[in-house]
């Protein structure tokens, strides 16, 4: 190609780059054609026409590259037309380090070489540091909230809407025995008691269909892992979103079993209390009342002594024999009566405050059961009442020799009392098992069934009407038997038929027993 050729060549490429800004590649049969020709100024242009194209054409390609983000390509070198693009290039380079340096965490990156984009790029790189430092304290705030709540001394838990546990703390582990994954996902009613299972389900309908029942306090018991049940009082609350869209319930959890226990021994002990003060109250005026009679008995005996006595004394010389004899006897049997009377109170009185000897020992009932009637048998041949026993020789009982005279004492004086003249009593003993059972039997006025359940209760038996007592009495001495047997850990009762007589029944143990039981007083009506 000549010189003609080769500049109308390059004319023409030349426009086509201007009208189309595309370069196109010159090839190196051009390039060599122009080698070729001979040194002058057409050759230099042509060089120098060639040399330009190539520097836009790099240029151009660098400059696209780096507008479509390729900041990986080599810089030109010696390109002039893309001098003031090396300089973005390097910034380029070393943004995409900072931004990188920013994916990874470093939030200490600042731009000061790229005009407005610098501004905004420092305002976000401050933004995310104060975010960082906002969710670091939030972070912090909610690490603080949760070990504040999982070492509350109360226990503290999360239900979700359909009444499933989402979160417990560990005074709940505590509380319930379980492992706060073995409660998490169980529903409350899976720990509650069948019984209570309403409670719950009725706060969370309540709560959800009106927020102004979204609070409540209520008792609920449940099963501890162990088996036992527990009481708990809930402090339940519904939580909302800013929308007031129900999430979760959150209910605040202190077992009370023990404090329940307490209440319910303190309100049994208060009740046993009262009981006890009322017991007292009916004891201390039932013996204020006994203790009047019995003075106004002894007064009538001692009236009836001083009476005769100076009647005696006033017509000691003229009274007859026979009738001196008479009101000697009347003031001999008035001085009996009140010393016996005398006697028994003295003995329950003693009985009362514990200080009464008591010696239990091996006795031949028959041996005593003589002795009594040796004392009595004067008294019974006045009315010409017979007396019969069938206790055996061998007949033995484990008791205290001076409670049993008095026992038996009281109880044969009272039949000979209470028994019409010809009248017959028998002592009888009967062995059960472990113990002897004595009665003491009568052809009396007997006493009738609403009078018999009375003779054994000090508040009771002084009321018994008189028609029942002919010969009058206090009942002091059954009041005194009762004390006696149930020291030794024996019962005694009545059974009795008005009109027909009485049989006076109690029972004393055969041989030695460790810590006799308190024995329970019985009736006609218990036999």
């Amino acid at each position: 190609m000549d010189q003609h050729q080769i500049s109308s060549y390059l004319s023409n490429e030349l426009n086509k780059t201007i009208s189309t800004g595309v370069f196109s590649e010159f090839s190196d049969a051009i390039r060599a054609d122009i080698q070729s020709l001979d040194a002058g100024s057409c050759k230099d242009l042509f060089v120098s026409v060639v040399n330009l194209h190539d520097a836009m054409n790099a240029g151009t390609k660098f400059i696209t590259n780096l507008a479509s983000g390729k900041l990986s390509q080599e810089v030109p070198s010696g390109n002039y037309i893309i001098s003031s693009f090396k300089q973005l290039h390097t910034n380029l380079l070393h943004l995409l380090w900072q931004v990188k340096q920013l994916s990874e965490g470093d939030l200490d990156q600042k731009v000061d070489f790229l005009g407005d984009f610098s501004i905004y790029f420092n305002r976000l790189t401050q933004s995310l540091k104060e975010k960082r430092i906002i969710e670091h304290k939030l972070k912090q705030s909610a690490e603080t909230v949760r070990i504040a709540i999982d070492h509350a001394n109360i226990g503290i838990m999360t239900v979700d809407l359909s009444g499933k546990i989402q979160t417990t703390n560990k005074e709940c582990v505590n509380i319930f025995g379980y492992k706060q994954s073995e409660m998490q996902n169980r529903t409350v009613n899976d720990l509650a008691i069948p019984e209570d299972h309403s409670v719950s389900l009725s706060f969370i309908q309540q709560a959800l269909r009106n927020r102004n029942q979204s609070k409540a306090d209520f008792i609920r018991r449940y099963y501890h892992k162990s088996g036992k049940i527990i009481t708990c009082q809930i402090s339940s609350s519904l939580m909302y979103d800013e929308q007031d869209k129900p999430l979760f319930f959150i209910s605040h959890i202190k077992d009370i079993t023990r404090r329940i226990e307490s209440e319910k021994a303190l309100k049994e002990l208060n009740n046993k209390l009262a009981e006890t003060v009322n017991e007292l109250k009916k004891s201390n005026a039932a013996k204020d009342k006994l203790i009047r009679i019995i003075g106004h008995d002894l007064k009538n005996h001692f009236n009836a002594v001083l009476g005769f006595s100076e009647f005696l004394y006033e017509n000691v010389h003229t009274d007859s024999a026979d009738e001196i004899e008479m009101q000697a006897s009347i003031i001999y049997q008035s001085s009996k009566n009140a010393y016996k009377l005398l006697e028994n109170l003295l003995d329950w009185a003693i009985s009362q405050t514990d200080r009464i000897s008591f010696n239990p020992q091996t006795l031949s009932f028959k041996d005593i059961l003589t002795e009594v009637l040796n004392y009595s048998a004067a008294l019974a041949k006045s009315k010409d009442i017979t007396t019969t026993h069938n206790p055996t020789v061998s007949s033995e009982v484990f008791a205290d020799a001076n409670m049993l005279r008095t026992v038996l004492r009281n109880l044969i004086g009272n039949a000979i009392k209470f028994t019409n003249e010809h009248g017959e009593i028998k002592i009888t003993t009967q062995h059960t098992g472990d113990e002897t059972l004595i009665t003491v039997s009568d052809t009396g006025i007997g006493i009738a069934p609403e009078n018999a359940k009375k003779l054994f209760l000090l508040e009771e038996m002084i009321s018994i009407p008189d028609e029942d007592a002919p010969k009058g009495g206090t009942g002091l001495g059954l009041l005194l038997c009762k004390e006696f047997v149930n020291k030794h850990g024996g019962e005694i009762w009545v059974e009795s038929v008005p009109g027909k007589g009485s049989n006076f029944k109690f029972t004393l143990p055969a041989r030695p027993l460790n810590n006799p039981p308190d024995a329970t007083t019985h009736s006609q009506a218990n036999h």
